[in-house]
C-alpha cells in the first residue's frame, strides 16, 4: 500500500513564522509609549545600532546593564537596580529593597521576579511625558497590593541623563531659588508674573493675580505644604481659574497625620531640561522652569 503524506504549504509556514504574539497583551500601552506605534519602516528620532535598538551602551543582546535606573510620573517614583539589589522609592516616602534575582528573557526585554516586586524591562523607546527626553526602555513595576507602575528606564552609566534626573536631596536645594510657573494640569500659564520663590521654610509668589504664601517641607522626593495664604483681588476669570487650580494642588499636597506620623503627600522631581515638576497624589501637576 502506498501512503500519501500531506504537505503543509510552504506559504502557510512562512506566514506562521512571521506572526508576532505579545504574551503581555496591551499591558505596555499607555502614556509612557509602550510598543512603538510608528508607521511601517520609521523609527523615533535617535541613534540606532545594527540591532534596531536605540544606542545605550553595550549591545542590547546582553540584557540590562547595571547600574540601571527607572522612573515614572503620576505618581512619581524611582527604581535603582544593580547586581546586588533592586531599590524602589515612592513619592510618599515608601521604600522597598529586595535582592536582585536572575533576569529572565521576556518579549523584547528582561523580567526580574523578586519576592514582593516584579520588574519588566522592554527594549522600547519611552517618553517620560514631562520633557522632550526619550529613554531606551519602557519599564513596568508590580508592587505589593496589586499596584502596577509604568515609566522609563536605562543604564545610567552609559546614559548620563539618567544620573542627573534625580530628586534634590532636601529643602536646602530649593532655598533661594525662583521658578516661573509654566503650566498647571497641562494648561499653559500665560502670565509672566507667575513666579514662585522659596526661602527654605516658606514659598511666596503669584499665578498672575493674588499673592500666595505657604510653609513647605521637602524630604527627598516628598513635599508637603501648609495652608496657603492669599490676597483677595479679583482678576481675569482665566487667570483666577489657573490660580484656583494651583491652590487646589497645594491643598492636595498638604501634610496629613497618619497615627503619630505625618505623611507628605506631594512630590517634586526634576526633568532633564531643568524644569521642576510638582505633583499631588490625585494627579494634579504643575511644571515650573528656573527663573533668573
Amino acid at each position: 500500500m502506498t501512503r500519501t503524506l500531506a504537505l503543509i504549504p510552504l506559504a502557510a509556514l512562512a506566514l506562521a513564522g512571521c506572526q508576532t504574539l505579545d504574551p503581555y497583551g496591551d499591558r505596555y500601552s499607555g502614556e509612557y509609549g509602550g510598543y512603538p506605534q510608528n508607521p511601517a519602516g520609521t523609527y523615533p528620532p535617535g541613534d540606532y545600532n545594527d540591532t534596531g535598538y536605540a544606542q545605550s551602551g553595550p549591545a542590547r543582546a546582553q540584557g540590562v546593564t547595571f547600574p540601571y535606573r527607572a522612573m515614572g510620573t503620576e505618581p512619581f517614583w524611582s527604581l535603582d537596580m544593580d547586581a546586588q539589589s533592586i531599590r524602589y522609592q515612592g513619592a510618599d516616602g515608601e521604600q522597598i529593597s529586595v535582592p536582585t534575582p536572575p533576569g529572565r528573557p521576556s518579549f523584547n526585554g528582561m523580567r526580574y521576579v523578586a519576592d514582593g516586586m516584579t520588574v519588566d524591562v522592554t527594549y522600547s523607546r519611552c517618553s517620560d511625558g514631562m520633557s522632550d527626553r526619550r529613554y531606551a526602555d519602557t519599564v513596568m513595576v508590580d508592587l505589593p497590593g496589586g499596584r502596577t507602575l509604568r515609566g522609563c528606564g536605562g543604564d545610567f552609566a552609559g546614559r548620563p541623563e539618567m544620573a542627573v534626573d534625580q530628586p534634590h536631596a532636601g529643602q536646602r536645594d530649593l532655598a533661594g531659588t525662583r521658578w516661573q510657573l509654566l503650566s498647571v494640569n497641562g494648561l499653559p500659564v500665560e502670565s509672566r508674573d507667575a513666579v514662585i520663590s522659596f526661602d527654605g521654610q516658606q514659598f511666596s509668589g503669584s499665578v498672575g493675580c493674588n499673592r500666595i504664601n505657604a510653609d513647605y517641607v521637602v524630604d527627598g522626593m516628598a513635599v508637603s505644604f501648609g495652608p496657603a495664604r492669599t490676597t483677595r483681588m479679583a482678576c481675569d476669570p482665566a487667570v483666577m481659574g489657573q490660580e484656583r487650580a494651583f491652590l487646589d494642588l497645594l491643598d492636595a499636597a498638604q501634610a496629613q497625620p497618619v497615627g503619630q506620623l505625618t505623611r507628605r503627600l506631594g512630590a517634586i522631581r526634576y526633568a532633564p531640561n531643568g524644569n521642576m515638576i510638582l505633583s499631588a497624589p490625585d494627579g494634579r501637576v504643575a511644571v515650573l522652569s528656573p527663573f533668573y
